[in-house]
Formats: C-alpha cells, sequence, structure tokens
C-alpha cells in the first residue's frame, strides 16, 4: 500500500461518503482525535476495540 499516495488523493470526506452508500454509518475517526503535531496525518488501518478493567 502507498501511504504517499493515500494522502494525496484520499481524504476522509470520500471514505466517509463511500462507507455511508454502503451503509455502513459513523466508520470513520470523531473530529476531536487529533495528531500529537498539527503537520502529522493519520493514514492507515485501525482496529476499534472495548477495554475494560479485570480483576
Amino acid at each position: 500500500m502507498n501511504f504517499n499516495k493515500l494522502e494525496e488523493q484520499l481524504f476522509t470526506g470520500v471514505i466517509a461518503d463511500t462507507l455511508d452508500s454502503m451503509g455502513l454509518r459513523n466508520q470513520v475517526m470523531q473530529h476531536h482525535i487529533r495528531p500529537i503535531d498539527p503537520s502529522f496525518k493519520f493514514v492507515g488501518r485501525a482496529l476499534t476495540v472495548l477495554a475494560t478493567d479485570v480483576y
């Protein structure tokens, strides 16, 4: 996968609209999740998990 090409041509709106049209809503990160440095960008796969403490 060429991440430089993805970064140049693909943006959140395209991904969200495509997934919405497939009936897969709420599949992108929330807007308040930001990189540490504003010049950084998120790109790649993610796996969401639900964690809980086990005693």
